[in-house]
Order: C-alpha cells, then sequence, then structure tokens
C-alpha cells in the first residue's frame, strides 16, 4: 500500500517531468520547490504562518530567476 507522501510525491515527480518537457526548467529543481511548498502548507496548518502566500511566491520567483540566470551562463 502507497502512502499519502509516495503519492504525492509520485504525482509531483510527473508534473515536474511534463514541465521539464514544456519549460526547461529541471525535474529536480521543480520538485524540491513543490516539495518545499507543500511542507510550508502543511506546517501552516497546525501553526498559523503569517505572509504564506507571500513567501510562496518569492520561492516560486527566486527559483525562476535562478534556473533562468544558470540558462544564460551555459555556453551554447
Amino acid at each position: 500500500m502507497i502512502n499519502n507522501y509516495n503519492r504525492i510525491y509520485s504525482e509531483i515527480k510527473s508534473e515536474a517531468e511534463r514541465v521539464e518537457r514544456e519549460y526547461g526548467v529541471p525535474t529536480d529543481i521543480f520538485t524540491e520547490l513543490v516539495m518545499e511548498i507543500v511542507n510550508i502548507e502543511d506546517m501552516h496548518q497546525t501553526k498559523k504562518r503569517p505572509k504564506i502566500k507571500q513567501d510562496i511566491k518569492n520561492m516560486v520567483v527566486q527559483t525562476v530567476r535562478a534556473h533562468a540566470q544558470n540558462r544564460e551562463e551555459q555556453p551554447c
């Protein structure tokens, strides 16, 4: 029997593969970002956190910027 974590991780990994094909964001980077967001949301359920939406938005923006910068630095 598959536990909830494994099911969620499997779904995220599958979606991450699609994102990599469509947008070029590496699977591991996307998966790590989404798992961090899931963790923050989970913690928010037990202890309310101020500015959670802004924190998540900042995480996404930072990840996108880092990925864009890495792509620019790679030789053609």
